[in-house]
Order: structure tokens, then sequence, then C-alpha cells
């Protein structure tokens, strides 16, 4: 094939726009860091571990990184580099396994528009942070709290009971609550209360669909702006601006462990998240766990990683490459574990629950937990807005990875397309933006 064959192929030919190249090769690591870096590594990983045998999950997870998880991403971006096309046009190689494509761009369109649907969470929780000097979950006298809402040990003090947990018993003679009922009352966080009431309206079910929560479609506007912003001019553009996203969490991140080690309780937090338990690894149920953390961290068969490196020199070392980015996304996931589990420690000291109850993993640890947590420290609202902007950088490094696989493939399928860039990325924002506008709903969280 020669090189105006090549030309051709890669909708470089007949005046067409030709694509565009990583200005520096660091351009690609970084932003294949913020892509395979991301909420997974915080809200989900260090749950996976301590669930799955503390240190000794670290077995499983190491052999399936090493057995599929860095051969296959390097595959992928191998494949990407090779043809210098996104996931469509790279698999027509072998036209048989074209459909492969194509479910790889379904499921990158899929995962944007339920992701910045979280990114719009942390930015409603990051503009409420910077809105007041209290933090609207640290009190039990706001509008969206109930009856049942305490939020620390002296709420229930005042009402007359003990506090054991989260349950305040109102004495030995079964006080009269609201002169109509004899009980023990289980009391509700009022982090939980401001997430379940307040900021997602959370109805009963599915079917009950509720009125928009105005707030989360203002918030997912402002995302999908940002987004589009940062992808205007392509990889020129969202090139330069992962150099900021995904070195900011590591700072971040450092801070919050430096002040969550110091909490009273954080040992027993570590120790409950790195204690070896042998026995679990006789469980497949373990094994697979390890495999799907691996798969969905470093963010395998979702077309991004081929997208990304469709866009590097032809004889670029991706080998080094992978190594770099499998290393420091693991890095970060066991470094994320220290943070997560000294909080939760502290937080079971506070309450007088077991490790065990306050652990969490996902929506829960992120919106509840950890904002929980956070009230109780000093300058709370200052490592609370620390906090969600870290969890806005890495959501935003994957956010922009997912969507470029998604425009590329437009790109390479329409070459000609290339010279209205802006137009399409909005266009196709847009169109994102109205299909996720249920999950903004009082039902969405379903």
């Amino acid at each position: 094939m020669t090189s105006g064959d090549l030309s051709i192929v890669n909708g470089e030919g007949s005046g067409v726009k030709k694509r565009d190249k990583w200005q520096h090769q660091l351009d690609f690591v970084f932003s294949l860091i913020g892509y395979c870096v991301g909420l997974g590594n915080l809200w989900r990983f260090p749950y996976k571990c301590y669930r799955n045998g503390g240190g000794a999950f670290l077995i499983p997870y190491f052999s399936c990184l090493f057995l599929a998880g860095l051969p296959l991403l390097y595959l992928e971006v191998s494949l990407g580099q090779f043809t210098s096309r996104g996931p469509l046009g790279a698999f027509e190689l072998a036209p048989l396994f074209k459909g492969i494509g194509f479910g790889m761009v379904i499921i990158c369109a899929l995962v944007s528009i339920y992701y910045n649907v979280i990114i719009a969470w942390i930015l409603y929780y990051f503009y409420r942070d910077s809105l007041t000097k209290n933090l609207p979950w640290a009190t039990c006298d706001n509008e969206w709290n109930t009856k049942y809402c305490s939020n620390n040990k002296i709420d229930c003090q005042m009402k007359g009971g003990v506090m054991i947990g989260y349950d305040c018993i109102m004495g030995s003679a079964k006080q009269v609550i609201n002169q109509s009922e004899i009980k023990d009352v289980k009391w509700v966080q009022a982090s939980q209360e401001f997430w379940k009431h307040h900021v997602l309206g959370q109805t009963n079910d599915i079917l009950e669909f509720g009125g928009f929560q105005w707030h989360l479609v203002i918030c997912l506007a402002v995302a999908w702006i940002l987004v589009n912003l940062c992808m205007l001019k392509g990889i020129k553009s969202s090139g330069k601006v992962v150099w900021g996203t995904s070195t900011l969490p590591y700072v971040l991140l450092l801070a919050l462990l430096v002040q969550a080690l110091l909490l009273d309780g954080a040992s027993d937090g570590i120790r409950y998240y790195l204690t070896p338990q042998w026995d679990k690894l006789l469980e497949p149920s373990v094994w697979a766990d390890a495999a799907q953390q691996i798969f969905f961290s470093l963010g395998l068969a979702f077309g991004s990683l081929m997208t990304m490196a469709s866009y590097n020199k032809f004889r670029n070392n991706v080998a080094r490459d992978a190594w770099i980015v499998c290393s420091i996304n693991c890095f970060t996931s066991v470094l994320g574990g220290f943070v997560v589990f000294a909080v939760i420690g502290f937080m079971a000291r506070e309450t007088g629950h077991r490790v065990d109850d306050v652990a969490s993993e996902g929506a829960g640890l992120a919106f509840v937990v950890f904002p929980e947590a956070l009230v109780r420290l000093p300058g709370s609202s200052l490592w609370s807005a620390l906090f969600f902007l870290m969890f806005l950088s890495l959501g935003l490094d994957s956010q922009f990875a997912q969507m470029e696989g998604v425009t590329t493939a437009v790109f390479d399928y329409f070459p000609r397309s290339r010279a209205y860039r802006p137009l399409v990325v909005a266009g196709i924002s847009l169109a994102m933006f109205i299909i996720a506008l249920p999950m903004v709903t009082q039902s969405g969280i379903y």
C-alpha cells in the first residue's frame, strides 16, 4: 500500500482536513492517565479491596493486571496507533469485526451520558461548598430534613435519648415521640437527608417520575458546556487541559491523606482495609471482582484508548506508555484506599459503629459518608471544597476521553465533518444533554 493509499484510508485525501496529532507525547500520556484514573479508583477499589480479603486482594488484583489488563491496554493503543483511526476505522482491517467498533462507540456514548450526570452532582456539591461558610448538610434545621434527622450525639441528648451508633434510644421508660408513638427511633444522618431529599429529591420507586430537579438540570448543562469548551479544538485543547486536571487530584489527594491520618480512629480503618484474609483467595467471586475492577479502571474495550492512541506518531513507544499508565493507575487506587479508610475509621469511632457498618462504595461513599465526615473537621467548608474539586478533576478527565471516542468516530466515518468540528461537538453534546434529562428528575437515580 502506497502513502497515497494510506492518506485515503485515513481520510486525508481529496482536500479533506488532515487528522490532528499530539503536539507533545506527554499530552498523550497525561490524557491516558486522566482517562484511566477516575472516580472508580476512589469510590470502588478501596471497598472492593476491603470486602475481598484486604491485603490478600492485591494478589488477584495484580494477577489480573499482568495477565489481562496490561496486555489488552497495550493491544488497544497499538491498534489505534498503527491504524491512526478510532474504533470504527481500526476494525475495518477485518470487515468481519466491524461491529466491534460500532459496539465500542455505543458504549462510549452511553457511559458519557450518565457520567456527566455524576459530574453534575459533584458540581452542585462544590457550588454549595463555595456558597456558604457552613455546610448545608451539617444541621437538621433545613426544609428538606425530616423529624428523624440527627447529625451528632448532641441532637439525641437534647431529645433526652442515648446515642448508640446512629440509633437514638429514648430512655428505659420508652418516652413518647410526638405524643403518639412509643418506639426506639432510627435517626438518619443529615448528609443522607441532604443527598436523598434535597439533591436528588428521590421518589419511592422508578414509576413515580416526579419533576425535574432544576438545580441538577442547570449543573448538567454547566457540565456539558465545560466538556464542550475543553474539546472545542480536539486534542489541541483537551491535551492541554489534562495537564492540570490529571495532576491536580494528586495534590489534593495527598493533602486529604495528611489530614485523614491525623484523625482519631484512622488507624482502625486502615487496619480493616489492609488486614489480609487469605481464605478469601479461594472464592471465585474475589477473582471476578479483581478482573472487573481492572477492566473498569483501565477503561478497556470502551474504544477511548484506541481513539487517543490514533493521534500518536507512528513510531511512538506505546509499550512504555502502557507500563506507565498501569503503574500510576494501580498506585492511585491503593493510595486512595488509605484516604478513604482513614476517614471511614474516623467515622466509625465517632458514631460507635463498626467499620463494616460505615464502609460504603459508589455514590453512598462520595455523597453521604465523606460529606458527613468532612463536617466534623476544622475548616470543614475548605476540606469539602477540596474533596469535590478532586472528584471533579477525576471525572472530567475520564469524560474528555469518552467523548473523544464518540466524536472521533464521527470524524473518521465522515472525514469532511472535521472542518466543522465545533458544530459537530456542540451537536453531540446537546443531544446527550437532552437524553440525560430523565436522569435529573426525582426518579433519575433509579
